[in-house]
């Protein structure tokens, strides 16, 4: 919302789950192969909504407007994330 986080879903919030690792299989591509990245979550407690993981080209820090979303990614299962570790 444009007021700000609703209570309980500030910072703290995100703190639910803790992504333990990001692997790149494949560390060298060509220009026209798709990065793929294998990305391993904890989650020590049952989540009510899904996650969502975004991939941005951050183009200049100074200038937030200019980054470009490059993949999106909603994780769950519909609403809602099980405890435990996941991976994908």
């Amino acid at each position: 919302s444009l007021e700000g986080p609703e209570p309980g879903r500030g910072l703290g919030a995100m703190a639910a789950c803790r992504i333990t690792s990001v692997d790149l299989p494949c560390a060298e591509l060509s220009l026209d192969e798709d990065m793929v990245f294998e990305v391993t979550l904890d989650v020590p407690e049952p989540l009510r909504e899904d996650i969502v993981f975004r991939c941005i080209y951050v183009v200049d820090a100074e200038q937030p407007d200019l980054d470009a979303e490059l993949e999106s990614l909603d994780v769950g299962h519909g609403p809602g994330v099980p405890q435990g570790v996941m991976r994908f």
